[in-house]
């Protein structure tokens, strides 16, 4: 009977032993899982202020993009007009050419020669040649008739 106490015994010291070792590797797992939080807690406050500078920095190119928007409209603005103020002067200029030699073109549609209208107008052939070179010279839609 004592052989089966001592059995007993050492059975219960081993359950002891590995009840020990069970804790001391669990409260070893506890200090390995706070570190580990903690290292998480600190990544995420790094990432946190990283993402609240990229943040500014979006705003501020935001910033700069909306102010270089606004200047390219100006600009275009102001470049349409400039090219509306151009179409306007040449639109002008064409209608003062076509007031200003209205005859020699209407002659030059009835058929008949430079020299024949130089005669008819009363001026020199040298000029109505130049004047109807430049027409035939000009496009259709910017010509002069």
């Amino acid at each position: 009977m004592l052989n089966y106490l001592t059995e007993i015994l050492l059975v219960l010291n081993l359950i002891g032993v590995v009840y020990l070792i069970v804790r001391k590797s669990a409260s070893q797992e506890v200090p390995v899982k706070q570190d580990l939080n903690l290292e998480i807690f600190v990544k995420q406050k790094k990432l946190s202020r990283e993402m609240v500078v990229l943040k500014d920095k979006l705003k501020q190119y935001h910033a700069i993009i909306q102010n270089e928007v606004h200047q390219l409209k100006e600009e275009r603005r102001k470049l349409e007009k400039m090219v509306e103020g151009s179409v306007k002067t040449n639109t002008m200029h064409q209608l003062f050419l076509n007031d200003r030699f209205e005859q020699i073109f209407t002659l030059q549609k009835q058929g008949l020669s430079a020299e024949q209208i130089a005669k008819k107008l009363d001026k020199g052939t040298g000029e109505v040649s130049f004047i109807l070179e430049l027409a035939k010279q000009m496009p259709k839609e910017e010509g002069i008739r």
